[in-house]
Parts: C-alpha cells; sequence; structure tokens
C-alpha cells in the first residue's frame, strides 16, 4: 500500500503542477479533472489501508533504496545483489544529475583554469546492457509476484 501511496502522491505532484495551465474549456478537461480525483480517492483509500496495517506507521515514507535492497537480495545471489544496489546508487545519480556521479565516470578533458576544468564522460554497451539485463530480471519477477498475489486475491474474494 506504501508503493500504491507513493504512485498516487507522485502522480499528483504532476497533476496539481501543471493544473493551473489545463485549458478548461477544452472538451476532455473535465474528465481530465475526474482522472484527479480518482487519483485522489484511490490514494486515500491506500493510506487507509497502509496506517490500519500492524507496524507500520503515517510517518513512514517509502524508501527506495530500501526496496531495492530487499528485491536484490531475493532475487539475485549476493555478487549480483551487490551489483544492483550500486547500479541503483548509479542509475539514480544519473536520473538526478548529480554531479558526484556524472565525475566519477568521467576524464579530465581540458583544464581551464582558475579552479574549473571540463571533463568528458560517456558509457559503453556492455554497462548498458549488464543495467537492462538486470531490470528486465527485476521486473519479471516483480510482474510475476502481483500476478500471484491477485489471483489470489481473486479467489479469495469469490470464494
Amino acid at each position: 500500500m506504501r508503493v500504491v501511496n507513493e504512485f498516487y502522491k507522485r502522480a499528483l505532484q504532476y497533476h496539481d503542477e501543471i493544473r493551473p495551465y489545463v485549458d478548461m474549456s477544452h472538451p476532455d478537461a473535465a474528465q481530465w479533472v475526474d482522472a484527479g480525483e480518482h487519483m485522489r480517492r484511490r490514494q486515500a483509500e491506500a493510506r487507509a489501508k497502509w496506517t490500519s496495517a500492524g507496524g507500520l506507521t503515517e510517518g513512514q515514507v517509502l524508501e527506495m533504496t530500501a526496496v531495492v535492497r530487499a528485491v536484490a537480495a531475493s532475487v539475485f545471489g549476493e555478487r549480483e545483489a551487490f551489483d544492483v544496489r550500486l547500479l541503483w546508487r548509479q542509475l539514480s545519480g544519473d536520473a538526478h544529475a548529480f554531479t558526484w556521479q556524472m565525475l566519477g565516470r568521467s576524464n579530465l578533458a581540458q583544464n581551464v583554469g582558475g579552479g574549473m576544468a571540463e571533463f568528458a564522460a560517456g558509457g559503453n554497451l556492455v554497462e548498458l546492457s549488464d543495467a537492462f539485463g538486470k531490470v528486465h530480471r527485476l521486473t519479471k519477477r516483480g510482474w510475476s509476484l502481483f500476478d500471484r498475489r491477485c489471483t489470489a486475491a481473486s479467489r479469495r474474494s469469490s470464494g
């Protein structure tokens, strides 16, 4: 439920950010507003289930690094799980344009003086394919578990 809550939280942040710029006279505007309200209801439902679960508190937030650590440990062996954790940090650094991440994979291209320098950052296809393979395995496993849980829930509700 925390994952569902986080999904709606982020989707609604986007929705609310663009709301002032939506042309409310557009024929689809009402549907767009309804979608936002639907997301708010679904988030509230998820939050209610989350907060009523034992061991979870209102103040807890979804810590994706902890999720990646746990998932990697359950899907991969110790060495590959370590690689996945490092990959998570690398890709997160890339996504957020963290300087430490870009400079960590770069070479000094030119010292321009005054304490400033130009760096060249690159990558290679082997690293990219390795990342893709690991993400594919994690995603496949996640959807498989989700499917099993939905099937089990469906059986319980129809039985």
